[in-house]
């Protein structure tokens, strides 16, 4: 009942493993050094039910990016991280963006991370959380110039063969509000594509309009409730 494009639109119904506190959150908090597998993720999700009916809402969850990624290795045979290093990094030539499987830390010169605590107050949570929680769902680095140089080709087409492309940017979409939807893997606010992402200490979107030629790139190193 569940396709892949249902997975990639955020409409198969499967609940979000991020939202369960008892199986989830509260391990993650308690042993933050903890190494997740995919499928760990994905039986967490798997202890409920289904949020709706698949195909029938919209819920961003990330279990199904998660599940992508796992669909992605057992198609090709490779990892998911050489798939992405061989379609999209090496082809756009990024020297630094990479993606991550496990880890405390991140590469290179990069800032330190915060996170808004029960006081209000704003703590340095760097290098605290193993990675891997995150996987396919978003566990992947980069510079504001090489996120430009990502959406920019996303959005005007250069990873996609025309007919694929054409299909993402105008099919497909679900209805959030009277200026934002949910489409295969991306977000359209107005005329402008890309996506928003975001892990204890880091939030950054990434969105670029063809009829306006003009690319937003947002990243900070702090997240917070609001």
């Amino acid at each position: 009942k569940i396709t892949i494009e249902m997975l990639s639109n955020m409409t198969s119904g499967y609940f979000n493993y991020t939202e369960d506190t008892e199986n989830f959150w509260d391990i993650f908090i308690n042993n933050p050094e903890k190494l997740w597998t995919p499928i760990e993720l994905v039986d967490i999700s798997f202890l409920h039910d289904l949020d709706f009916m698949p195909g029938e809402k919209f819920h961003y969850s990330n279990t199904n990016t998660i599940i992508l990624g796992m669909l992605i290795e057992k198609i090709t045979g490779n990892s998911l991280e050489t798939e992405i290093h061989n379609r999209i990094i090496v082809p756009l030539g990024l020297q630094n963006t990479g993606f991550i499987t496990s880890g405390l830390v991140l590469p290179g010169t990069h800032g330190k991370s915060y996170a808004e605590d029960s006081s209000d107050s704003f703590q340095d949570i760097s290098d605290i959380y193993d990675v891997s929680w995150c996987w396919a769902a978003g566990s992947a680095y980069s510079t504001p110039r090489e996120l430009q140089k990502y959406v920019e080709t996303l959005v005007v087409g250069g990873l996609l063969n025309d007919t694929l492309q054409n299909t993402r940017l105008n099919q497909h979409f679900s209805i959030l509000d009277d200026k934002n939807s949910y489409g295969i893997g991306i977000l359209k606010r107005g005329t402008f594509y890309g996506h928003n992402g975001g892990m204890p200490g880091y939030t950054s979107s990434m969105y670029h309009s063809n009829s306006k030629n003009c690319t937003i790139i947002i990243y900070f190193n702090c997240q917070d409730d609001d």
